[in-house]
């Protein structure tokens, strides 16, 4: 099964995600096989540490380092699908076939 199509499989299955998220699903681009190690929970740690983005961003980033440190050195899967002035990033695990962890931005196209 390629990414796209396992990726797509595992969204519209995930409950946990955005509905708006789950039915665009198949648009993903940047579909990637992505594998961290500890390294970047450090560095996670130096940023929540510092938060210098202000308190949602520290916020956002503790979430992401729960969700994905018991995954250092695991490949997961990693794509992003925009939907209108939404942009959704999300991992999955491709072997478990779950969603490990996913993410909200907001696009401003005015500028």
């Amino acid at each position: 099964m390629s990414l796209h199509a396992l990726f797509v499989e595992i969204g519209r299955a995930a409950d946990s995600l955005p509905v708006s998220l789950r039915e665009h699903v198949a648009e993903v681009t940047g579909l990637e096989g992505t594998r961290f190690d500890e390294a970047y929970i450090k560095f996670l740690d130096t940023q929540i540490r510092l938060g210098a983005r202000g308190p949602e961003w520290t916020e956002r980033l503790k979430l992401r380092r729960e969700a994905l440190l018991p995954f250092c050195g695991v490949t997961l899967v990693r794509g992003t699908v925009r939907v209108g002035d939404a942009g959704f990033t999300a991992r999955v695990h491709p072997q478990d076939r779950v969603v490990i962890h996913w993410e909200e931005y907001d696009y401003d196209d005015t500028v």
